[in-house]
């Protein structure tokens, strides 16, 4: 996830081996849910774009949910998330563009959905360095409100979708990129150094 545009956020599907990249949409109705689009494998090999559209559409930009410094109990914080070039190497990376597929949100407000269970520490692959980074650490997630007259729309498919605000109605996206249930444990956080345009000591969360 690259948040440093003020106009879009954007999500690349890392091209990892045995990964699948996914997009599931459920629509929720009195807290049943139910399927209404599943999108995979070429059907993303593209880039999509998410945004707003309706009568009083007022193009809002996406933000990050971020509380006051001080106040960091909040798990919804985004900062709960970990930002590579902020928490790990503490400057600016270069970036090589060799995405499976990328997602440009031009609207919602991105916060930490869910923190994890265990406290994690970043560990270089030799062993040899640990970073001073000691935390649980956050899901990704972004929330869309819609008046009545107003639909989120994904571009950029064969064929675009539509999600109309409706009473008494949520939608849920499932975004991800994982591997099959049944595959041996690997180093999967080391995917990620394969957009990152330098040679970097690599780090693995433990």
């Amino acid at each position: 996830i690259f948040t440093g545009d003020t106009q879009k956020v954007s999500v690349g599907f890392l091209n990892a081996h045995h990964h699948t990249p996914k997009i599931v949409i459920y629509k929720l109705i009195d807290n049943e849910r139910r399927e209404v689009a599943r999108f995979s494998d070429e059907d993303l090999k593209r880039t999509l774009t998410v945004s707003v559209v309706g009568m009083n559409d007022l193009s809002t930009k996406p933000s990050l949910y971020q509380v006051l410094d001080g106040e960091q109990t909040d798990e919804r914080d985004f900062r709960w998330t970990v930002d590579v070039e902020r928490d790990l190497y503490k400057r600016k990376l270069k970036i090589k563009d060799n995405f499976f597929g990328k997602i440009h949100f031009q609207t919602g407000l991105f916060y930490s959905s869910k923190l994890s269970q265990e406290v994690l520490k970043f560990v270089s692959v030799d062993s040899s360095q640990t970073l001073p980074f000691f935390r649980q650490i956050g899901r990704p997630a972004a929330a869309v409100d819609l008046t009545i007259d107003q639909e989120v729309v994904i571009t950029g498919l064969s064929q675009s979708v539509r999600l109309s605000a409706q009473n008494n109605t949520n939608y849920l996206v499932s975004v991800s990129n994982l591997p099959p249930e049944d595959m041996m444990n690997m180093d999967h956080f080391g995917f990620y150094y394969s957009v990152i345009d330098e040679e970097l000591v690599r780090y693995l969360p433990v």
